[in-house]
Protein backbone atom coordinates (compact mmCIF):
# COMPACT_ATOMS: atom_id res chain seq x y z
CA UNK A 1 0.00 0.00 0.00
CA UNK A 2 1.58 3.28 -1.06
CA UNK A 3 0.36 6.50 -1.69
CA UNK A 4 -0.61 7.71 -5.79
CA UNK A 5 2.01 8.65 -7.49
CA UNK A 6 1.47 10.86 -11.18
CA UNK A 7 2.39 8.32 -12.94
CA UNK A 8 -0.07 5.63 -11.68
CA UNK A 9 -2.89 7.84 -13.07
CA UNK A 10 -3.52 5.71 -16.12
CA UNK A 11 -3.59 2.39 -13.99
CA UNK A 12 -5.94 4.32 -11.74
CA UNK A 13 -8.32 5.24 -14.73
CA UNK A 14 -8.87 2.04 -15.88
CA UNK A 15 -9.43 -0.05 -12.56
CA UNK A 16 -11.93 2.28 -12.13
CA UNK A 17 -13.49 1.84 -15.79
CA UNK A 18 -13.08 -2.32 -14.63
CA UNK A 19 -15.26 -1.62 -11.26
CA UNK A 20 -17.87 0.25 -13.16
CA UNK A 21 -18.07 -1.63 -15.96
CA UNK A 22 -18.70 -4.68 -13.25
CA UNK A 23 -21.41 -2.31 -11.85
CA UNK A 24 -23.47 -1.86 -14.54
CA UNK A 25 -23.25 -5.38 -15.51
CA UNK A 26 -24.81 -6.28 -12.38
CA UNK A 27 -27.12 -3.27 -11.90
CA UNK A 28 -27.85 -1.81 -15.73
CA UNK A 29 -29.37 1.19 -14.55
CA UNK A 30 -25.50 2.49 -13.65
CA UNK A 31 -23.82 4.61 -15.87
CA UNK A 32 -20.45 2.49 -17.13
CA UNK A 33 -20.29 5.96 -19.29
CA UNK A 34 -16.28 7.70 -18.15
CA UNK A 35 -15.09 10.95 -18.66
CA UNK A 36 -11.27 9.67 -18.49
CA UNK A 37 -9.80 12.76 -19.29
CA UNK A 38 -11.65 14.24 -16.20
CA UNK A 39 -10.83 11.68 -13.92
CA UNK A 40 -7.31 11.60 -14.95
CA UNK A 41 -6.63 15.55 -14.48
CA UNK A 42 -8.63 15.17 -10.86
CA UNK A 43 -6.49 11.89 -9.76
CA UNK A 44 -3.37 14.49 -11.03
CA UNK A 45 -4.61 17.34 -8.55
CA UNK A 46 -5.29 14.78 -5.68
CA UNK A 47 -2.87 12.16 -5.57
CA UNK A 48 -2.15 12.99 -2.08
CA UNK A 49 -5.71 11.55 -1.32
CA UNK A 50 -5.33 8.29 -3.01
CA UNK A 51 -3.43 5.22 -1.98
CA UNK A 52 -3.33 2.36 -4.37
CA UNK A 53 -2.79 -1.00 -3.77
CA UNK A 54 0.49 -2.69 -5.95
CA UNK A 55 1.20 -6.22 -6.50
CA UNK A 56 4.84 -6.93 -8.76
CA UNK A 57 4.34 -4.03 -11.25
CA UNK A 58 0.82 -3.78 -11.35
CA UNK A 59 -1.93 -1.27 -9.37
CA UNK A 60 -4.52 -3.85 -8.32
CA UNK A 61 -6.59 -1.80 -6.46
CA UNK A 62 -7.17 1.88 -5.22
CA UNK A 63 -9.04 4.20 -2.77
CA UNK A 64 -9.98 7.89 -3.09
CA UNK A 65 -11.33 9.57 0.41
CA UNK A 66 -12.05 13.38 -0.17
CA UNK A 67 -11.98 15.07 3.69
CA UNK A 68 -14.83 17.89 4.19
CA UNK A 69 -15.55 19.85 7.22
CA UNK A 70 -19.36 19.15 8.45
CA UNK A 71 -21.07 20.30 11.27
CA UNK A 72 -19.77 17.33 13.49
CA UNK A 73 -16.03 17.50 12.29
CA UNK A 74 -14.16 16.15 9.60
CA UNK A 75 -15.39 12.93 7.31
CA UNK A 76 -13.65 11.55 4.44
CA UNK A 77 -15.46 10.53 1.20
CA UNK A 78 -15.68 7.90 -1.37
CA UNK A 79 -17.66 7.78 -4.01
CA UNK A 80 -18.83 4.83 -6.48
CA UNK A 81 -15.71 5.60 -8.44
CA UNK A 82 -12.96 6.13 -5.46
CA UNK A 83 -12.22 2.38 -4.93
CA UNK A 84 -11.56 -0.79 -6.40
CA UNK A 85 -9.45 -4.06 -5.83
CA UNK A 86 -10.59 -7.66 -4.89
CA UNK A 87 -12.05 -8.03 -1.38
CA UNK A 88 -9.14 -8.62 0.51
CA UNK A 89 -6.94 -6.10 -1.72
CA UNK A 90 -9.66 -3.31 -0.84
CA UNK A 91 -9.94 -4.52 3.18
CA UNK A 92 -5.88 -3.93 3.49
CA UNK A 93 -6.41 -0.24 1.21
CA UNK A 94 -9.34 0.40 3.75
CA UNK A 95 -7.62 -0.38 6.93
CA UNK A 96 -4.14 1.80 5.99
CA UNK A 97 -6.60 4.44 4.86
CA UNK A 98 -8.47 4.62 8.17
CA UNK A 99 -5.04 5.10 9.91
CA UNK A 100 -4.09 8.05 7.91
CA UNK A 101 -7.36 9.76 8.15
CA UNK A 102 -7.67 9.10 12.16
CA UNK A 103 -3.86 10.75 12.38
CA UNK A 104 -5.40 13.80 10.63
CA UNK A 105 -8.58 14.37 12.72
CA UNK A 106 -11.22 12.48 10.54
CA UNK A 107 -14.09 10.83 12.45
CA UNK A 108 -15.72 8.54 9.66
CA UNK A 109 -15.40 7.28 6.57
CA UNK A 110 -18.44 7.28 4.23
CA UNK A 111 -18.01 5.32 0.98
CA UNK A 112 -21.18 4.78 -1.74
CA UNK A 113 -20.82 0.33 -2.87
CA UNK A 114 -22.96 -0.96 -5.30
CA UNK A 115 -26.00 -2.34 -3.27
CA UNK A 116 -25.10 -6.33 -3.71
CA UNK A 117 -24.85 -8.45 -0.47
CA UNK A 118 -22.06 -9.82 -1.67
CA UNK A 119 -20.29 -6.26 -2.22
CA UNK A 120 -21.62 -5.48 0.73
CA UNK A 121 -20.44 -7.79 3.36
CA UNK A 122 -16.43 -7.11 3.56
CA UNK A 123 -17.47 -3.54 4.44
CA UNK A 124 -19.65 -4.14 7.12
CA UNK A 125 -17.09 -7.03 8.48
CA UNK A 126 -15.12 -4.23 8.67
CA UNK A 127 -17.32 -2.11 11.00
CA UNK A 128 -19.01 -0.05 8.20
CA UNK A 129 -22.96 0.39 8.47
CA UNK A 130 -25.62 0.96 5.47
CA UNK A 131 -26.79 4.56 6.23
CA UNK A 132 -29.17 4.97 3.30
CA UNK A 133 -29.55 3.59 -0.02
CA UNK A 134 -29.64 5.37 -3.58
CA UNK A 135 -32.44 4.28 -5.84
CA UNK A 136 -32.56 5.06 -10.16
CA UNK A 137 -35.61 5.23 -12.09
CA UNK A 138 -35.68 5.54 -16.39
CA UNK A 139 -38.12 8.05 -16.82
CA UNK A 140 -41.15 7.71 -19.13
CA UNK A 141 -44.25 9.49 -20.05
CA UNK A 142 -46.87 8.84 -17.38
CA UNK A 143 -50.43 6.97 -17.96
CA UNK A 144 -52.22 9.09 -15.02
CA UNK A 145 -53.46 12.73 -14.26
CA UNK A 146 -51.18 14.29 -11.45
CA UNK A 147 -52.12 17.01 -9.88
CA UNK A 148 -51.47 20.93 -10.38
CA UNK A 149 -48.11 21.23 -8.42
CA UNK A 150 -47.59 25.00 -6.83
CA UNK A 151 -44.31 26.33 -6.47
CA UNK A 152 -42.62 27.79 -4.00
CA UNK A 153 -38.99 29.43 -2.09
CA UNK A 154 -39.89 29.34 0.86
CA UNK A 155 -37.18 28.11 3.56
CA UNK A 156 -39.13 27.91 6.91
CA UNK A 157 -41.89 25.09 5.24
CA UNK A 158 -38.22 23.36 3.91
CA UNK A 159 -37.11 23.47 7.76
CA UNK A 160 -40.86 22.32 8.70
CA UNK A 161 -40.79 19.08 6.31
CA UNK A 162 -37.20 18.20 7.57
CA UNK A 163 -38.37 17.81 10.79
CA UNK A 164 -41.22 15.51 9.76
CA UNK A 165 -38.57 13.53 7.74
CA UNK A 166 -36.27 13.09 10.70
CA UNK A 167 -39.52 12.03 13.16
CA UNK A 168 -39.84 9.49 10.33
CA UNK A 169 -36.19 8.65 10.87
CA UNK A 170 -36.49 8.26 14.53
CA UNK A 171 -33.73 11.42 14.73
CA UNK A 172 -34.26 14.11 17.64
CA UNK A 173 -35.08 17.70 16.35
CA UNK A 174 -32.24 19.39 15.21
CA UNK A 175 -30.91 22.12 17.63
CA UNK A 176 -28.56 24.93 18.13
CA UNK A 177 -25.39 24.29 15.19
CA UNK A 178 -27.23 22.01 13.61
CA UNK A 179 -30.34 23.76 13.20
CA UNK A 180 -28.25 26.38 12.24
CA UNK A 181 -26.05 24.61 9.69
CA UNK A 182 -29.24 23.06 7.80
CA UNK A 183 -30.77 26.53 7.82
CA UNK A 184 -28.02 27.61 5.72
CA UNK A 185 -27.78 24.67 3.43
CA UNK A 186 -31.55 25.26 3.11
CA UNK A 187 -31.01 28.80 2.02
CA UNK A 188 -28.26 27.79 -0.39
CA UNK A 189 -30.45 24.67 -2.11
CA UNK A 190 -33.76 26.92 -2.56
CA UNK A 191 -31.88 29.87 -3.69
CA UNK A 192 -29.91 27.94 -6.48
CA UNK A 193 -32.05 28.35 -9.85
CA UNK A 194 -31.91 25.00 -10.84
CA UNK A 195 -33.83 23.87 -7.67
CA UNK A 196 -37.11 24.07 -7.09
CA UNK A 197 -39.63 23.61 -4.15
CA UNK A 198 -43.03 21.72 -5.37
CA UNK A 199 -45.90 21.64 -3.02
CA UNK A 200 -49.47 19.96 -3.14
CA UNK A 201 -51.79 22.35 -1.34
CA UNK A 202 -55.73 21.70 -0.28
CA UNK A 203 -57.97 25.11 1.06
CA UNK A 204 -54.56 27.20 1.00
CA UNK A 205 -53.32 25.12 3.29
CA UNK A 206 -49.54 22.97 2.21
CA UNK A 207 -50.17 19.27 2.54
CA UNK A 208 -46.93 17.85 1.18
CA UNK A 209 -43.61 19.11 -0.06
CA UNK A 210 -41.20 17.85 -2.58
CA UNK A 211 -37.82 19.36 -3.93
CA UNK A 212 -36.09 18.19 -6.92
CA UNK A 213 -32.89 19.43 -8.48
CA UNK A 214 -30.65 18.95 -11.86
CA UNK A 215 -27.89 16.64 -10.94
CA UNK A 216 -24.16 17.21 -12.02
CA UNK A 217 -22.92 14.48 -14.34
CA UNK A 218 -21.19 12.37 -12.34
CA UNK A 219 -19.51 9.00 -12.55
CA UNK A 220 -22.23 5.94 -12.37
CA UNK A 221 -25.43 8.61 -12.87
CA UNK A 222 -26.58 9.01 -16.01
CA UNK A 223 -26.02 12.26 -17.56
CA UNK A 224 -29.87 13.88 -17.45
CA UNK A 225 -30.81 12.79 -14.14
CA UNK A 226 -33.05 14.88 -11.84
CA UNK A 227 -33.01 13.99 -8.09
CA UNK A 228 -35.63 14.44 -5.95
CA UNK A 229 -34.89 14.83 -1.92
CA UNK A 230 -37.38 15.91 0.92
CA UNK A 231 -40.33 14.35 0.16
CA UNK A 232 -42.88 14.53 3.31
CA UNK A 233 -46.41 14.64 4.11
CA UNK A 234 -48.11 16.33 6.60
CA UNK A 235 -49.18 14.04 9.45
CA UNK A 236 -52.94 14.68 9.41
CA UNK A 237 -53.18 13.69 5.17
CA UNK A 238 -50.96 11.30 5.06
CA UNK A 239 -52.55 7.36 3.85
CA UNK A 240 -54.45 9.56 1.10
CA UNK A 241 -51.63 8.71 -1.94
CA UNK A 242 -50.57 12.73 -1.75
CA UNK A 243 -46.93 11.68 -1.56
CA UNK A 244 -47.33 9.34 -4.93
CA UNK A 245 -49.70 12.38 -6.53
CA UNK A 246 -47.03 14.59 -5.65
CA UNK A 247 -44.07 12.51 -6.95
CA UNK A 248 -45.25 11.37 -10.27
CA UNK A 249 -46.08 14.89 -10.83
CA UNK A 250 -42.54 15.69 -10.43
CA UNK A 251 -41.51 13.09 -12.49
CA UNK A 252 -43.82 14.02 -15.15
CA UNK A 253 -42.44 17.38 -15.39
CA UNK A 254 -38.98 16.51 -15.07
CA UNK A 255 -39.48 14.05 -18.27
CA UNK A 256 -41.25 16.94 -19.94
CA UNK A 257 -38.12 18.89 -19.79
CA UNK A 258 -35.68 16.20 -20.85
CA UNK A 259 -34.65 14.10 -17.68
CA UNK A 260 -33.76 10.58 -18.69
CA UNK A 261 -33.71 9.88 -15.02
CA UNK A 262 -34.59 10.38 -11.66
CA UNK A 263 -32.71 9.60 -8.31
CA UNK A 264 -34.00 9.45 -4.71
CA UNK A 265 -31.94 8.40 -1.42
CA UNK A 266 -33.55 6.55 1.34
CA UNK A 267 -32.93 5.02 4.70
CA UNK A 268 -34.04 0.90 4.50
CA UNK A 269 -35.56 1.08 7.92
CA UNK A 270 -37.67 4.00 7.05
CA UNK A 271 -40.60 1.54 5.88
CA UNK A 272 -42.44 4.02 4.29
CA UNK A 273 -40.14 5.76 2.32
CA UNK A 274 -38.77 1.88 0.77
CA UNK A 275 -42.19 1.14 0.18
CA UNK A 276 -42.99 4.00 -1.70
CA UNK A 277 -39.55 4.82 -4.06
CA UNK A 278 -39.96 0.83 -4.79
CA UNK A 279 -43.77 0.93 -5.46
CA UNK A 280 -42.72 3.62 -7.90
CA UNK A 281 -39.93 1.29 -9.77
CA UNK A 282 -36.99 3.17 -8.24
CA UNK A 283 -34.82 0.51 -8.13
CA UNK A 284 -31.34 0.58 -5.60
CA UNK A 285 -27.73 1.30 -7.44
CA UNK A 286 -25.95 2.14 -4.45
CA UNK A 287 -25.90 1.75 -0.59
CA UNK A 288 -24.37 4.93 1.67
CA UNK A 289 -21.89 2.81 3.80
CA UNK A 290 -20.28 5.36 7.37
CA UNK A 291 -17.68 3.52 9.77
CA UNK A 292 -16.67 5.75 12.84
CA UNK A 293 -12.84 5.80 12.79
Amino acid sequence: MRALEPYDVDAVVRLVLDALADDAAHTPLISPDVDTATLAASLRETHESCLVAEEGDALVGHLYGVVLAGGNGRDAWTGPDGWSGADEVASCLRESAHERWRASGVRAHHAWVRDDPTTIAPWLAQGYRVADVRGLLALEASVENPPELSRRCDVALALHFDALIDAANDEPPARGRARRARLRALHELLEDPETTQYVLERDDSVLAQCIAFALEHTRATPLRTLHLSAVAVEPTARRQGLARSLVRAVLDEGASRGFTHAQVTWRPDNEAASHLWRAMGFRTTYAHLVATL
